[in-house]
């Protein structure tokens, strides 16, 4: 799925056997501040990877939507979060359908992201079947 999204490498990081890659991510008519900023980290030898997705409101103000793990095999267990007024964990809040459409192409991006901070250890067949 192409994401409406302009993507760039906020950096590619590897401290202590651990490698992080942080993107952040655009709307296409604006550059001024990203929409969402996808935060991945693997330890070395691991079989998952850590996964972070964070939605920026009003500017800069950023909370964590998505949490959890993308395993080598494309299994995930992730937690949505919805930091508002309700308070709640495990939901989050889309408006309309190309909104949500919008926010799998987001969680697409967070799979790639994994895979390529995973390296070697996820599998050829793991990704052949995700996409």
């Amino acid at each position: 799925m192409d994401i409406d999204k302009n993507i760039s490498t906020k950096s590619d990081i590897l401290e202590n056997n651990k490698r992080t890659i942080i993107k952040d991510l655009y709307l296409l008519d604006q550059v001024d501040f990203p929409t969402e900023t996808i935060e991945v980290s693997h330890d070395d030898g691991a079989y998952s990877a850590d996964v972070k997705l964070y939605r920026y409101y009003n500017g800069d103000d950023k909370s964590l939507a998505v949490h959890g793990h993308i395993k080598w095999d494309g299994c995930a267990n992730l937690e949505f979060c919805d930091n508002d007024e309700h308070g709640d964990n495990s939901i989050i809040h889309i408006c309309g359908v190309l909104a949500w459409r919008d926010f799998s192409g987001v969680v697409e991006e967070m799979f790639k992201a994994a895979f390529e901070v995973m390296g070697d250890v996820a599998s050829e067949g793991a990704s052949e079947l995700l996409w």
